[in-house]
């Protein structure tokens, strides 16, 4: 009976799908839109709600949005949904006088759906999503014999494609995924074969407020004004438009960003309070965030002064920007997709929920009224692109508010 409890497990699952780097937004999940049925045959007979086949989903959704005003790319990074009520189902027996052939009962099912970045047009989108159970019990009681408990913690479904919509409307974005899918089964009761499959059908439906990034950028590596201020070192400028930095080994710009409260004097370690991310660095790549007075370049003799646009560097595939009165503000790892967004571990932003823990306005002693521009440099493979072994984001301007 095991896969028949996976596949029920997958049932709830799949109550979820949508859709990279940008900024991670936690929707709250509509409970009474978001409702499903399940239907399911077996060799064995029909598999049915003992008594109802239904439910509903209460909890979050986790997704990092790549703009909000439209939305262009998602992915999910975690949620914490609990299946509502509990699920219950049954193979009825062939005589129906008689009691189900088993009964199979699954409770506190707590889930979490994640996928791959996924590219979001006009609001729509298709997913690769992953299911993981962060909770559950399953009883299955055979007929004539005693239950047996399973612990469905860390049971993992197979991957399936999803489609949705992402909209906004003022300050309010939803998520909008309509839900049919059908499960296979196969399972073993006793030295017989029990195949079949699982379908359901709802819709999800979630909600959060929209976190809008902030700060200017200076210093991209598209060629800036096309006429030398500033091509990147060696031919590798990204194309004209690009926000972020010149073109890395993984032939994706670097680009930081930037969202919260800029104010110097919030509570530290909150998420509201400002963050920094990182997206299209090579993956697994380890980055340094720093932060300057001024935008090069400042010498009088460069054609380029006063433009912003940054300088080349004898020791930078990508190009200077932030500079006087440096401050560091710490070191990061990408992760495998070259992204840094997460709220702690090895990934972690800067600001926000992450460290440094006074965050960063007290870190690094900056004031009200004061303008600084961050810029994130990284690792690079000497072996290619100018073979120099760094590359560097485009740099944002930030002031601090009281």
């Amino acid at each position: 009976m095991r896969l028949i409890l996976s596949c029920l497990t997958a049932v709830a699952l799949t109550a979820f799908a949508s859709g990279a780097v940008g900024q991670v937004h936690v929707f709250d999940i509509d409970t009474t839109a978001s409702s499903f049925s399940w239907s399911g045959t077996t060799s064995l007979g029909p598999l049915v709600g003992n008594p109802s086949n239904t439910f509903n989903l209460l909890g979050t959704v986790d997704m990092d949005l790549t703009g909000t005003q439209p939305t262009t790319a998602g992915e999910f990074l975690q949620s914490d949904a609990l299946v509502t009520p509990d699920i219950s189902a049954a193979i009825p027996n062939i005589f129906p006088f008689l009691p189900p052939l088993a009964t199979i009962d699954i409770a506190n099912l707590r889930i979490s759906v994640t996928s791959p970045q996924f590219p979001v047009a006009a609001g729509a989108f298709t997913a690769d999503i992953t299911f993981t159970a962060l909770s559950g019990v399953v009883t299955t009681t055979p007929l004539g014999g005693a239950g047996t408990m399973t612990d469905l913690t860390g049971l993992v479904s197979t991957p399936a494609m999803a489609s949705g919509n992402i909209t906004r409307v003022l300050d309010t974005i939803t998520l909008n995924m309509p839900v049919n899918s059908t499960f296979p089964i196969s399972v073993m009761n006793g030295t017989t074969t029990v195949t079949g499959s699982i379908t359901l059908l709802g819709t999800i439906v979630a909600t959060t407020t929209a976190i809008d990034p902030i700060g200017a950028s200076f210093c991209n590596g598209d060629g800036g004004n096309q006429m030398g201020c500033t091509n990147c070192p060696c031919m590798n400028n990204a194309p004209p438009g690009t926000i972020g930095g010149c073109l890395n080994r993984a032939g994706t710009s670097t680009a930081i960003s930037a969202t919260g409260d800029t104010s110097a004097s919030l509570p530290p370690a909150i998420s509201t309070d400002l963050r920094f991310t990182l997206s299209g660095a090579p993956p697994n790549a380890f980055c340094v965030m720093i932060s300057g007075s001024a935008l090069a370049p400042q010498n009088m003799a460069n054609m380029c002064v006063g433009m912003n646009s940054g300088v080349q560097s004898l020791e930078h595939d990508g190009l200077r920007c932030a500079v006087m009165n440096l401050k560091r503000h710490g070191g990061r790892s990408a992760n495998g997709m070259g992204n840094i967004m997460d709220g702690s571990g090895p990934s972690r932003v800067w600001g926000g929920e992450a460290q440094p823990g006074g965050g960063l306005a007290v870190q690094g002693g900056f004031v009200s009224g004061q303008t600084r521009y961050f810029q994130v440099t990284h690792r690079e493979d000497v072996t290619l692109g100018c073979m120099r072994g760094l590359n560097t984001s485009q740099a944002l301007e930030i002031t601090f508010t009281p």
